[in-house]
């Protein structure tokens, strides 16, 4: 069986915390095969691919933080490793002796667990079932085990606080403004950029009968010019069963070039008398955009 929980520390206490749960994790779920690089790297061998092998395959990581190594590059490495698995693993932080405050920056993107606390390990077990598959334990049996080892890796949690005392760091007053300026500016700058035009539809009909003033392509310009830029123009061929033709601006300059084009009178979009004669009825017009905006070419 493949490694499937990354157990991720650095310093004595964050080893501890691995430790024990190399130890105690597959005591309830029989199913996990905790991976820590100084218990599961074989005496004389390279310890790099045996890393990229077990972060490669990981299904969960455990991140332990204590209050000395939250900015720890090789912390913050395996952390991304993880994540950026082909099924993006949980990355779980563990924190001893750390409040979620003074997490830095990456870290703060995962939900955290707090060590000591019976119910956020509950909660923590039921991640890393998750990702088992056909071999997750039920409901039940998890509620079972978990009760029952729970009181000892509790113990265990309280004696590594004991004996690695640390003060719970805090972060400065300046970094916590610059980080908060990051994200407002990165905020601004997206509702700062201007939203993407809306196509607009104008329907010629084409037919012999209509607008004789001007020819279907000529209005098509008008429409292009005192519409809006990007507009569309729908061609309906009357007795036709070709059904209607969509050009853009582009389109219409690249087959009857602009001199030709050039409208003899002003077009008026609100004016509807170019567009009454021999009109298809709305329900067929409606019916045919999604295919038009899908023909190569055309909308």
């Amino acid at each position: 069986m493949k490694p499937n929980v990354f157990l991720s520390w650095s310093g004595p206490a964050s080893k501890a915390v691995a430790l024990a749960f190399h130890e105690w994790l597959p005591q309830v779920i029989q199913a996990i095969d905790p991976w820590m690089s100084s218990e599961d790297i074989k005496k004389g061998a390279a310890w790099d691919p045996a890393l990229t092998e077990a972060l490669a395959g990981a299904k969960a990581g455990i991140i332990c933080l204590t209050p000395d190594n939250l900015v720890e590059p090789w912390l913050l490495f395996e952390a991304g490793a993880i994540y950026n698995t082909p099924w993006h693993a949980n990355v779980c932080t563990y924190l001893l002796g750390v409040t979620n405050s003074a997490l830095p920056g990456p870290f703060t993107r995962f939900q955290w667990t707090v060590s000591i606390d019976k119910q956020e390990n509950r909660k923590l077990l039921d991640t890393i079932n998750s990702t088992l598959g056909d071999r997750a334990l039920e409901q039940k049996r998890l509620d079972k085990a978990f009760d029952s080892k729970w009181p000892e890796f509790e113990e265990g949690l309280r004696q590594i606080s004991t004996a690695h005392p640390a003060e719970t760091p805090t972060r400065e007053v300046t970094d916590m403004v610059e980080e908060t300026l990051n994200i407002v500016r990165g905020l601004q700058k997206q509702s700062a950029e201007p939203p993407k035009p809306q196509p607009v539809y104008y329907t010629i009909d084409s037919s012999p009968n209509s607008s004789p003033a001007l020819s279907p392509y000529e209005r098509a310009l008008g429409i292009l010019g005192v519409g809006a830029p990007g507009a569309n123009v729908i061609f309906f061929p009357g007795g036709s069963s070709s059904g209607p033709t969509g050009y853009t601006q582009s389109n219409l300059e690249a087959l009857y070039g602009v001199e030709q084009l050039a409208p003899r009178q002003p077009f008026d979009p609100g004016n509807q008398t170019n567009r009454k004669k021999n009109r298809p009825p709305q329900s067929t017009a409606a019916g045919a955009l999604p295919t038009l905006l899908e023909t190569p070419g055309l909308c």
